[in-house]
């Protein structure tokens, strides 16, 4: 589930996304990435496997991860719940 906080006529926000996302115990993103934007997610809760490119390592509370415009990520869940600040500049075009 997410909920938006910035972007697309909320807040003003005009070369921004802010996201606050959540994801269940099972859940994963398949691999993707994002032509025009780069990406930082903030984990607030939860611990979960990131891969950024060639990059894999496990992410807990406080975490920062960045993601490159076009460089393919996912997210594995490793606990029963991840809470995380999603953050995306410019804002995304397909969301």
């Amino acid at each position: 589930m997410n909920w938006r906080l910035a972007g697309k006529g909320i807040l003003c926000a005009k070369n921004m996304e802010i996201i606050i996302g959540e994801q269940s115990k099972g859940g994963e993103s398949k691999f993707h990435q994002h032509s025009e934007s780069e990406q930082a997610i903030f984990i607030i809760e939860g611990r979960a496997k990131v891969e950024v490119g060639d990059e894999v390592k496990e992410v807990g509370p406080n975490s920062l991860i960045y993601i490159p415009v076009n460089t393919k990520h996912r997210t594995v869940l490793l606990s029963d719940r991840l809470r995380c600040l999603v953050m995306y500049s410019p804002e995304l075009k397909d969301w």
